[in-house]
């Protein structure tokens, strides 16, 4: 779809479905640009970041919203097995390019690609705010049917890991928290 002016200034947002390496916009034509739980995937975060400047307006933000790993989310109790099979899940996405410890990087990446006024930030979701019910997209275990596949993890490893996360899931006792992180910069 080609990029079009908006004819009135009425119209203040517009949604496009391109890559974030290469929108194919003007330089210097947008306010605002988010990369919502983008940056994980990609092989080259920076040339995305540096794509965002690009299009920037002078004094417009890039806000990246993204994962890592290591502070993502916690479970009480913990469930190992699901710890486990998560481990490999993380091996396999860095296997292919993926890094699920982007948001200790982001700083740093949108730094190196021109931006200035960086701030950073974390959200945080509860359960007892929110309900245990709000978190199972994240316990969802759909995605690593491919791990059984291709045996990085065994059919009964994911059944294990299946239990696990229903036993926590069905216990009122249960809590989980997740971290998202947040980092924005300004195109001077």
């Amino acid at each position: 779809m080609p990029w079009h002016k908006p004819a009135s200034r009425r119209v203040r947002l517009a949604l496009l479905n391109r890559s974030a390496l290469d929108t194919g916009l003007p330089d210097d034509t947008v306010d605002f640009v988010i990369a919502r739980f983008l940056y994980q995937h990609l092989a080259d975060p920076i040339s995305a970041a540096k794509e965002a400047h690009r299009i920037l307006k002078p004094g417009g933000r890039l806000v990246v919203i993204d994962v890592d790993e290591s502070v993502w989310g916690l479970t009480d109790p913990p469930i190992p097995e699901l710890q486990q099979v998560m481990g490999r899940y993380a091996a396999a996405n860095a296997s292919l390019g993926r890094d699920r410890r982007i948001g200790r990087k982001l700083w740093r990446i949108l730094r190196k690609s021109g931006f200035e006024q960086l701030e950073s930030t974390a959200a945080i979701a509860h359960s007892d705010e929110v309900g245990l019910n709000a978190f199972a997209a994240q316990l969802d275990l759909g995605r690593l049917t491919d791990l059984v596949r291709s045996g990085m993890v065994s059919a009964v490893e994911l059944e294990s890991a299946r239990q696990g996360r229903d036993r926590f899931m069905g216990s009122p006792e249960s809590i989980m928290m997740t971290l998202t992180l947040i980092v924005s910069g300004r195109k001077p």
